[in-house]
């Protein structure tokens, strides 16, 4: 396989960000107790909610439980990594970052991401999801 081969290759894999849509996304973080905040930021796009209102997690029926209050937020960096942002939706616990390598590494981290959050981000990635509900 040539470079261009395999150049192909991950681009195919990963679809480009649009330019258009890139910006610097700055993140706030803190630890509980502590007055000091933490910044982080890096140059991409959010796919659901965005740094101030994510999205709220909804039961599936998986057995997992998820804690009321908390929000969810998926951005896309330039060079295709998932970050997902959690937040209070009061600010009253400090926020969390996780960062996948690709959409596939994201969806199976079925502890941290809730369901509904993995299938809004294959919508805005323009992947096929299916929630498989146990009802």
């Amino acid at each position: 396989m040539d470079t261009n081969e395999a150049t192909a290759t991950v681009a195919e894999q990963q679809p480009a960000v649009p330019v258009n849509n890139i910006g610097k996304i700055v993140l706030e973080f803190w630890t509980e107790g502590d007055d000091r905040n933490i910044k982080k930021s890096f140059f991409g796009e959010w796919l659901v909610g965005d740094d101030s209102e994510g999205v709220n997690a909804e039961d599936t029926g998986n057995g997992i439980s998820w804690c009321q209050g908390w929000q969810y937020s998926v951005a896309r960096t330039k060079k295709g990594s998932l970050v997902l942002y959690v937040q209070h939706k009061d600010g009253s616990e400090a926020p969390s970052m996780h960062v996948y390598e690709d959409f596939d590494a994201m969806k199976v981290d079925q502890n941290t991401v809730p369901e509904n959050v993995i299938a809004e981000t294959a919508a805005a990635l323009d992947l096929e999801y299916e929630i498989k509900l146990d009802i």
